[in-house]
């Protein structure tokens, strides 16, 4: 069985290949090297085939899927750091819903898929004060959000239409070692390795549902293995949220020392919606696995081993509103 796993040099994209890898599929990795690189092929275990490649070329595409004729394939190629796609809302619509009908249009030519899986976003719900079930309304508050249900609608009339099987993850917040993105865990950790004892952050009260890429990557291939007919739609997170000032006390109880907040101005985020978190009566049905890791582990792990060598410098400057 070849897999292929889009944007699969990028934080997510690594850990699914590496677990597609120990299951046994031959696995390609396809990405355009925009905030990742090389360096981290490297790292990769070997047998894992890397494609350099963009999603929106056309010709790069059918070259591609006519070499590797994927059985599944996991497309995890996206722009998704909110503030750089409010800043480059056409660039985002471009990588996200033209790229991702490019990708689906050229499988329908030129090879046999037996499942898809697109990796989508909780930024596709209405801002709600309690957990996401997936039916809840999907009116996004950023480009990112409408870019990913856009992404979603697409897939499941490809779906229709084509008759093959599709599986949309709506992924929560996914942190771990390895981040390409300033998100604010690797941020906050890096803050604590480097700054000492304060802290400067821009939203503090804001609540998200973080899971570990470990886990995300082992039930993206759960879904991806699962048998099913038409368009399966679930959440994929932990069930819990938490705040950033919960994270800066847990990050300062993992470490020993009392930390202080300082707001900067310059990270606020004037769209950040109040809370985040799934529902995961589906996931559950399915008999998935739930997360095994829990923030506390998984930020211990981060303050005892880094946040990796990946950040990208591009992303930098795209803390808060611009």
């Amino acid at each position: 069985m070849r897999a292929l796993v889009t944007g699969g040099l990028g934080f997510v994209g690594s850990y699914v290949a590496c677990s597609l890898n120990q299951e046994g599929y031959e696995v390609h990795v396809l990405d355009n090297l925009f905030v990742s690189s090389l360096q981290r092929a490297q790292d990769l275990p070997g047998g894992i085939n890397v494609h350099v490649d963009d999603i929106r070329d056309e010709g790069a595409m059918i070259e591609l899927i006519k070499q590797i004729q994927p059985d599944i394939v996991v497309h995890l190629a996206a722009l998704h750091y909110i503030p750089y796609c409010n800043v480059n809302p056409l660039e985002c619509y471009d990588v996200n819903v033209r790229g991702t009908t490019v990708l689906l249009e050229t499988i329908t030519k030129y090879c046999d898929v037996k499942r898809f899986f697109l990796a989508s976003s909780a930024a596709v719900y209405q801002p709600s004060d309690t957990p996401h079930r997936e039916e809840d309304p999907a009116w996004p508050n950023d480009v990112y959000g409408f870019s990913k249900r856009a992404a979603e609608y697409y897939c499941s009339n490809w779906s229709s239409r084509t008759g093959t099987p599709v599986v949309i993850g709506r992924y929560f917040n996914v942190f771990g070692y390895g981040e390409t993105s300033p998100h604010i865990i690797p941020v906050l950790v890096q803050q604590v390795l480097t700054n000492g004892q304060q802290i400067k952050v821009g939203n503090i009260s804001s609540r998200r549902d973080y899971i570990h890429a470990t886990d995300i990557a082992r039930i993206t291939c759960e879904l991806i293995n699962l048998a099913i007919d038409g368009v399966l739609l679930v959440n994929i997170g932990t069930g819990r949220s938490y705040s950033v000032d919960e994270i800066i006390e847990s990050l300062g109880d993992l470490s020993h020392q009392k930390l202080e907040i300082l707001q900067d101005p310059k990270r606020m985020r004037k769209s950040d919606r109040p809370n985040l978190s799934a529902d995961l009566s589906r996931l559950q049905s399915l008999g998935i696995t739930p997360p095994r890791i829990s923030l506390t582990e998984g930020l211990g792990e981060l303050l005892a081993r880094g946040v990796g060598p990946y950040l990208s410098p591009k992303l930098e400057k795209y803390l808060g509103d611009k």
